[in-house]
């Protein structure tokens, strides 16, 4: 059994969801720096990451996200780290934004925009694995500012 590397439940838990949080959010932040890369080219490279990471990976894939967001509806714990997760990837997105010239209320308006949209692509993809990143250069495409 591998309980045994746990104290109780809610250690269970909390490590689960700091392997989560490090490995979907930290990691790919870290992932997605690369010294001289623009602003805007980092929103672009930031979303081909995530739609890779979507695919069925040693994490779970496109069914982890929506399984904790569906844990954190009746869990105190899980619901915590959610919105941790959630506030600081709207939080580096909405960096981007900034980067990329916008204000600071109008770069969390569309970071909150691209990323309601990854979080309902992640949902359909449950039932009907499909490439997001199409959809999500879309509609960075209309959020961006014209060249």
């Amino acid at each position: 059994s591998f309980y045994w590397h746990f104290s109780d439940m809610h250690d269970f838990k909390s490590r689960m969801l700091e392997v989560w949080l490090q490995a979907g959010t930290h990691d790919v932040v870290r992932a997605n720096e690369q010294p001289g890369l623009a602003s805007e080219a980092k929103l672009r490279s930031l979303l081909a990451l995530v739609s890779r990471l979507n695919a069925d990976n040693e994490l779970g894939g496109f069914r982890a996200e929506p399984a904790v967001r569906e844990w954190a509806r009746n869990d105190a714990q899980a619901a915590s780290a959610l919105v941790e997760v959630d506030k600081a990837r709207i939080k580096y997105m909405a960096g981007l934004f900034r980067g990329a010239g916008f204000s600071t209320s109008d770069s969390h308006r569309r970071a909150e925009l691209i990323y309601s949209t990854f979080v309902g692509q992640q949902a359909m993809c449950v039932n009907d694995p499909h490439d997001m990143l199409p959809v999500l250069n879309r509609l960075l495409n209309l959020l961006l500012p014209k060249s």
